[in-house]
């Protein structure tokens, strides 16, 4: 999916039932309005959710993150040049929560749920993948077969050649299926 596109936060956003979803194929939104749309939510229910993807291309956004980083340095990069956002000191959610608590006074935490489900304990399911994609990981390399990678296909444990995999192309939300999910969402924000 890429940290550029928001298929991942769209879907997760709905699925969690989230008041709000921001991706960055539609930055057109601003923290202003933002707020205006969290106090009237917090005013209808109690609480609001908002999923937001881990690059938006908002404006404001971006300038107060960089802001930051002047401050704090960068992050180390990985070895496409990306940042690495689990050593990031702040992140885009950690932003929004303090803008939306400053402009609407409402208090605001931000979760990252990449960072809770990595720390959770693993399932046994998750014990029982591990342990047999690392065997078949181990008789790949002792019959010296390079320039594979052990997946989950068809449900079965296998290997592909890496030429299999589709690198580079990165799957990003159309108008039209984000407006289809939105229509499915009790709050259309923001509008597109």
């Amino acid at each position: 999916m890429g940290r550029n596109s928001g298929k991942l936060t769209l879907y997760g956003g709905l699925a969690g039932g989230c008041h709000i979803i921001l991706i960055p194929e539609f930055p057109g939104w601003t923290l202003s309005g933002l707020c205006e749309k969290v106090k009237e939510l917090h005013d209808r229910f109690g609480y609001v959710m908002i999923a937001i993807n881990e690059e938006l291309r908002q404006k404001e956004l971006i300038e107060r993150k960089n802001q930051l980083q002047a401050l704090i340095g960068e992050p180390p990069k990985d070895s496409f040049g990306h940042p690495l956002l689990s050593k990031e000191l702040v992140s885009y959610a950690e932003i929004m929560a303090n803008a939306i608590e400053s402009g609407t006074g409402i208090e605001s935490r931000a979760q990252i749920l990449a960072r809770i489900c990595r720390s959770g304990p693993p399932s046994a399911y998750d014990v029982w993948l591990g342990t047999k994609m690392g065997l078949r990981a181990a008789d790949l390399l002792t019959s010296d077969a390079s320039g594979r990678v052990v997946v989950v296909k068809n449900g079965k444990i296998t290997d592909i050649s890496m030429e299999e995999i589709p690198v580079g192309e990165t799957r990003s939300v159309s108008r039209e299926e984000y407006e289809d999910w939105l229509a499915l969402a009790p709050i259309r924000f923001p509008d597109v």
